[in-house]
């Protein structure tokens, strides 16, 4: 919330509720322009488990937050629809496709890193509350045939990576 008070961007982009709650004042004070990028229905299944106690607070909280907001990004248009609905803002979605282009693209071919493997891939954030613990300790369970890729760093990545090694996969 420091950081967003110090600078005087034209817009602020605020990724999340967390996002929303830091950029909210700045963009308040500065009578800047406030977007909301909610990457999923946030405020209704917060992971993390620091605020359990108070999560019922957090919907509440993001609906009087967005009256700043000017308008919203999102990941998919159902969910744009539902979030336009629910906070009668203007919500597009915007999806995380590269364009195709001549650059050379680093090369990271599963398969040839796993022949002969079965795949299972998880894709995201490696954060609080995705289950990242569990899936590593069910791998451990799976035939040697299988292999558990994680594609997406965070804040429990190193858990991750000592657990892993700690159980030997």
């Amino acid at each position: 919330m420091r950081a967003a008070l110090r600078e005087n961007p034209d817009i602020y982009h605020a990724h999340d509720l967390d996002g929303l709650l830091c950029a909210f004042p700045a963009a308040l004070l500065r009578r800047k322009i406030l977007i909301y990028d909610s990457h999923e229905l946030w405020s209704d299944i917060y992971p993390f488990a620091n605020l359990r106690g108070i999560r019922w607070l957090l919907p509440l909280l993001e609906r009087l937050l967005i009256w700043r907001v000017r308008s919203g990004l999102t990941v998919n248009r159902s969910l744009a629809k539902y979030l336009s609905r629910k906070y009668g803002k203007k919500f597009i979605s915007l999806h995380n496709v590269s364009t195709y282009g001549k650059e050379k693209k680093p090369s990271l071919s599963l398969r040839k890193k796993f022949p002969q493997k079965k795949i299972i891939l998880h894709l995201g954030a490696a954060d609080e509350g995705r289950g990242m613990e569990q899936m590593i300790g069910a791998a451990k369970l799976l035939p040697p045939s299988f292999v558990l890729v994680f594609i997406g760093g965070g804040k429990t990545e190193e858990p991750a990576k000592i657990l892993t090694q700690k159980l030997g996969l």
